[in-house]
């Protein structure tokens, strides 16, 4: 008597925004976004990369009043130089 093949479940992809951690657990992965040398208004992602933190930090020194973006629309982009000089004094 022949016994079937137990079936494998399929890998699970995991979303090109999270990652998964040795214990299981699911984290945001880091935003390696460059921004062009020159670009006048940066995206969130490449402000957060010139700045060396997250996104998530950037969006809580927005909250906080701390860092002013330029809103375009719905669009939300940033001036390096203005958050500079907004972060240091």
């Amino acid at each position: 008597m022949a016994t079937k093949p137990t079936a494998q479940p399929a890998p699970r992809s995991e979303p090109a925004a999270r990652q998964r951690t040795k214990s299981g657990r699911q984290r945001a992965a880091k935003t390696d976004a460059i921004a062009p040398p020159g670009a006048l208004l940066l995206t969130g992602p490449e402000m957060a990369g010139e700045l060396r933190c997250s996104l998530r930090h950037l969006e809580n020194l927005v909250r906080a009043g701390i860092v002013n973006p330029v809103r375009l629309g719905r669009m939300v982009r940033f001036h390096r130089e203005t958050v500079l000089r907004q972060l240091i004094g």
